[in-house]
């Protein structure tokens, strides 16, 4: 379950190519706190929650333009673990491109197998790519990862190992990552990651870093910042090039302890570029009740609009499928559902109205135990639409092992596999697109607009 509002962003960056309008800010035109009231109205709660029952979601489906484009199918275990998901996106009905995560859990609930496939259209066939071993140590912690390639031989590889070093507080303070070497079969020290906290044990620093001929490389650098409620207010990405160089930052601003406010900004020539705003509404039960997001993409704003509709009969305990809305990165425990989402409605601002995009449709079923999910991670693909190049950005201990872009026939077109996080499209045409990121927590598809 990793693609969400992300992934929606894309699907309204395809439907609003054909006729981009750029148009006022949306605080210009709508302004968050005086807008009609018919624009924030929730639906009619009822004076008292119900009991919490436990659901599962089964499946979800994306339908925009009355065609459907994307499924999401779930699985659990009789312990309530997620152990099978499928992400399927459809051209002219038929499925083109697929995705599958199936995981192994021991009596402890916890991962000890992680397996990923891809759907190839061509023969309708479902095939691995990598799987990983998880092992744990006495204390229960997770001590290390054994990743294992399933493409380049008959049988599975060792391809990389993970250690797990943790600190006195018993936090993880150091990741080693090993490469394994098929032809001489041996292990060499590749990466490493450093993780730092602050008095709280919240954490403050990552950096990852490269081992070459002996010594440590710095790569990359996230910096965290919080309030003093505790709440995340700033994230900073840099990159190593002769000395740290700020890329990216995200700032985050909170009325009663929620998120009303992302801004999202790139450094461009030295200074803070705004690049999206995403803006947070939410109703009496403190479910999320609109989410609008704003681009600055070329000197154009496009602006986009989701409006959940719930089913007010059944308390809920879990978060969005995503774990997170938008940006994924500001968002703990209390952001929880209180109700089930069962539809979202995707609207486009044209410069006077909104119009309606799509239809976005929640499927659960009744079960007795809690559900339990795999860790989610957050991924940005920016800009889109892209010229001559994009930005892939991943939250911290997430790394990108391979890219791929396919065109709507399924074709691969241009492929990376060096971990790059710019990557250039320049030469091919304009266009939808559609873009694999396989990373060390799983694989995600992403649609992408070339122009």
């Amino acid at each position: 379950m990793k693609r969400f509002i992300l992934m929606l962003s894309a699907l309204f960056v395809f439907a609003a190519t054909a006729q981009q309008r750029p148009v006022q800010p949306l605080s210009q035109v709508m302004g968050m706190k005086n807008a009609p009231t018919d624009i924030f109205q929730a639906p009619a709660r009822p004076a008292a929650r119900p009991a919490t029952v436990y659901t599962a979601l089964d499946s979800i489906w994306y339908v925009f333009f009355g065609q459907l484009v994307i499924t999401e199918t779930f699985g659990y275990d009789q312990a309530g673990n997620k152990n099978f998901y499928e992400h399927l996106s459809y051209n002219g009905g038929s499925p083109m491109m697929g995705i599958r995560e199936l995981w192994n859990h021991d009596a402890q609930n916890r991962i000890i197998r992680y397996e990923e496939q891809e759907y190839e259209s061509s023969g309708g066939v479902w095939y691995t790519q990598f799987s990983q071993d998880y092992f744990y140590d006495a204390a229960g912690r997770l001590d290390s990862i054994m990743e294992w390639d399933h493409t380049s031989a008959a049988s599975p590889v060792p391809s990389k190992a993970y250690k797990v070093h943790y600190n006195a507080s018993n936090l993880r303070d150091t990741v080693y990552i090993y490469a394994y070497d098929n032809g001489t079969g041996t292990w060499a020290l590749s990466e490493r990651e450093l993780y730092t906290y602050d008095g709280a044990n919240r954490l403050f620093r990552y950096i990852l870093q490269e081992y070459n001929q002996g010594q440590w490389l710095n790569d990359m650098k996230f910096l965290y910042l919080y309030d003093g409620s505790g709440k995340l207010v700033d994230i900073y990405s840099y990159s190593w090039n002769a000395g740290w160089q700020g890329d990216t930052w995200y700032h985050g601003h909170y009325t009663n302890r929620l998120l009303d406010t992302l801004y999202y900004y790139e450094n461009s020539n030295g200074a803070w570029e705004l690049m999206t705003k995403e803006m947070y509404e939410y109703d009496s039960f403190l479910n999320w009740s609109r989410f609008y997001q704003e681009d600055h993409v070329y000197g154009a704003v496009m602006l986009y609009r989701y409006r959940p509709v719930y089913d007010n009969s059944v308390s809920y305990s879990q978060m969005l499928p995503m774990n997170y809305i938008g940006s994924g990165f500001f968002y703990d425990d209390s952001q929880l559902f209180r109700h089930k989402l069962d539809t979202l409605y995707a609207d486009q601002y044209n410069g006077s109205s909104w119009d309606n995009l799509g239809v976005i449709t929640y499927y659960y079923s009744q079960r007795n135990l809690k559900v339990n999910d795999p860790q989610t991670f957050a991924l940005r693909v920016y800009p889109n639409p892209a010229r001559g190049i994009f930005h892939v950005l991943a939250e911290p201990g997430v790394r990108l092992l391979e890219v791929t872009l396919f065109d709507l026939n399924g074709r691969p077109v241009r492929k990376w596999e060096d971990g790059q996080t710019l990557f250039s499209v320049s030469n091919l045409k304009s266009g939808l697109y559609l873009l694999r990121i396989r990373t060390n927590r799983g694989s995600t598809v992403r649609k992408l607009i070339l122009e």
